[in-house]
């Protein structure tokens, strides 16, 4: 039941306007790397952010500084969160 699937990514790039992101967390290692393998078959978004230990290595990206209830979890059990900005393709 991943929702990071190609389908997930068609109906994200037909609501999204021309530049529109989608900002993704993720806890688990496999998951992230099923991700990695999504965004090289994907041809609607380029990939402007990856990070496979987002507190560590960008402590000060947007998306470290909202870390869900999950997240906080994991952290704590010094688990590392992998985190992805794609960009929608589409022009105007």
């Amino acid at each position: 039941k991943r929702l990071f699937q190609e389908p997930f990514l068609q109906s994200a790039y037909e609501i999204l306007r021309p530049g529109g992101r989608l900002f993704i967390k993720t806890d688990h290692d496999d998951y992230a790397e099923w991700m990695k393998d999504v965004m090289k078959e994907d041809q609607l978004f380029n990939v402007t952010f990856s990070t496979d230990d987002l507190h560590k290595e960008h402590p000060e990206h947007f998306l470290a500084e909202f870390p869900t209830k999950f997240e906080k979890i994991f952290l704590k059990k010094g688990v590392n969160i992998k985190a992805f900005v794609l960009e929608s393709k589409k022009e105007s």
